[in-house]
C-alpha cells in the first residue's frame, strides 16, 4: 500500500497550536484518503507549533516539527 505523503511545509496552512489528524488533513485537501497510512516529510519549513498525527515520520520531518515546539504523534496501524 502506498502511503500518502505530507511535506512539513504543508502543515503552514493550519492554526498555531492545532492537532492535526488525518481526518483534518483530508478535510484541507493535502491528502486524498484519511483510512491510507500517512507519511511526513521534511521538505520545506515549519513555522507553527503543531501536534501532528500520522502513521510514519522520517527524522528530519520529526526534527522539523520539535524545533518549533510541536509534536509528532504516531499511529499504530
Amino acid at each position: 500500500e502506498r502511503a500518502e505523503i505530507v511535506n512539513v511545509q504543508q502543515l503552514n496552512r493550519f492554526s498555531e497550536g492545532e492537532c492535526v489528524t488525518p481526518e483534518l488533513l483530508k478535510a484541507r485537501h493535502l491528502i486524498a484518503d484519511a483510512s491510507r497510512s500517512i507519511k511526513l516529510l521534511g521538505d520545506g519549513t515549519l513555522t507553527k507549533r503543531l501536534t501532528i498525527v500520522v502513521h510514519r515520520a522520517s527524522e528530519s520531518a520529526a526534527a522539523k516539527v520539535q524545533k518549533v515546539g510541536g509534536t509528532v504523534e504516531l499511529i499504530e496501524k
